[in-house]
């Protein structure tokens, strides 16, 4: 007999015979959410009171026990329109009501569960394996709707299987600590920030390993990225664990002392491409505070330009998903239409800040211009517009 397969990790879909079967079921959300309340609970009934409570309370609905008992219907009729053996997954007895399907149904993040808490139990040599940690972890692929779900019952799930990802993955860094395997450290808190950017013990341990395997310079710039990242998103300044481990690195490069053959070879061993550098906003406002004294001194031309992306209606703001992939085009065009000598940054989610190097303000209409067209030509979205604000890098002064 088949398995069912059902998935609820980053996106929600049942696999029978190579097949989604919540195609047959349609875009209703309230029957999508029942569904996926009634599998995720998968081992005890639901009373149907319950399931009146989460999805029907603030409708205020003449008779909302006849509305669980269609939805319920309709759910098992689409269930079961390819195939009929389905129709029985979901049991009704007795006021309740319960995913039980009579064939084996393997549910993704109830595996990944039993994967990671098994590993946690796991206190004997040679238990714990690097095979398993992978295996585990590469079942959490973003977790279940949240943060943007408005169900609160699947919130608190996804709060829970967020905290067994990150104990998890914080014993993986513990185990290959101990073997003094530092290089795969930096690759599972690469892997791991990509998903939880903001965890502070991820962003620590990853700088740890840097400066274990000397790249001091990497540690610092992820140092500045994460420090970065938490003002401008969080609005907080680092914490003691971070500015002691900042102090500590900075201690330990004013104890390195090379000669100039050996500074200079570090330094062209990455050779930049030609074309516009991107950077991070600390290296920037390094940048920037260099060209100033620049300026000052050489009486060059620099210009500060503020990119920022729109809605075309300005009462509406673009999904963070939406709006990341439309940075992410522009930041291209950008790169692609800029010259060797300008550096860009990401200056918020829907802003990118660039230095100019040009003999005039005009000739930064030109590049904006430019950047304009490919933006609009490749159809980056149909619903975003560009706003372009052009300035000296030094207001002037009366």
């Amino acid at each position: 007999m088949e398995n069912i397969s059902v998935q609820l990790f980053r996106s929600f879909s049942i696999i029978y015979k190579e097949q989604d079967v919540l195609r047959q079921i349609g875009k209703s959300p309230k029957s999508i959410s029942v569904l996926k309340y009634l599998i995720i609970n998968y081992d005890k009934p639901v009373p149907a009171s319950d399931l009146i409570e989460y999805f029907w309370d603030e409708e205020g609905g003449a008779n909302p026990e006849n509305a669980l008992k269609t939805l319920i219907s309709r759910l098992r009729k689409a269930l079961s329109e390819k195939f009929p053996e389905l129709r029985a997954c979901i049991v009704s007895e007795q006021g309740t009501y319960q995913w039980k399907p009579n064939m084996h149904c393997a549910i993704d993040v109830f595996e990944f569960e039993r994967r990671c808490l098994r590993l946690m139990g796991e206190t004997q040599d040679g238990e714990r394996t690097e095979e398993k940690f992978f295996e585990a972890l590469n079942m959490y692929r973003g977790n279940i709707d949240a943060p943007f779900t408005t169900d609160e019952w699947l919130r608190g799930r996804a709060l829970y299987f967020q905290e067994i990802y990150l104990k998890t993955v914080y014993l993986f860094v513990s185990f290959l600590k101990e073997r003094g395997d530092y290089d795969t450290v930096i690759k599972i808190c690469r892997v791991a920030l990509n998903i939880e950017a903001f965890d502070e013990n991820l962003n620590l341990e990853m700088m740890n390993a840097l400066k274990e395997t000397k790249q001091n310079n990497a540690a610092l710039v992820h140092y500045r990225h994460s420090t970065d990242m938490y003002y401008k998103y969080l609005g907080i300044d680092p914490s003691e664990k971070m500015l002691d481990f900042y102090k500590q690195l900075i201690k330990a490069d004013l104890s390195v002392k090379d000669n100039l053959a050996v500074i200079r070879d570090r330094l062209v061993q990455d050779k930049p491409e030609g074309t516009a550098f991107v950077c991070d906003y600390s290296i920037f406002k390094d940048i920037y505070h260099l060209q100033i004294r620049n300026v000052e001194r050489w009486n060059v031309q620099m210009f500060l330009v503020l990119v920022m992306v729109e809605h075309i209606d300005q009462d509406i703001e673009f999904n963070p998903f939406v709006l990341d992939r439309i940075m992410r085009d522009l930041l291209n065009i950008l790169v692609a239409s800029l010259r060797k000598g300008d550096v860009v940054t990401r200056y918020s989610p829907s802003q990118y800040a660039v230095l100019l190097q040009m003999t005039a303000q005009n000739d930064g209409e030109i590049v904006i211009d430019r950047v304009k067209k490919a933006f609009y030509e490749n159809e980056v979205e149909a619903y975003a517009k560009l706003i372009f604000q052009v300035g000296p890098i030094l207001a002037e002064t009366s």
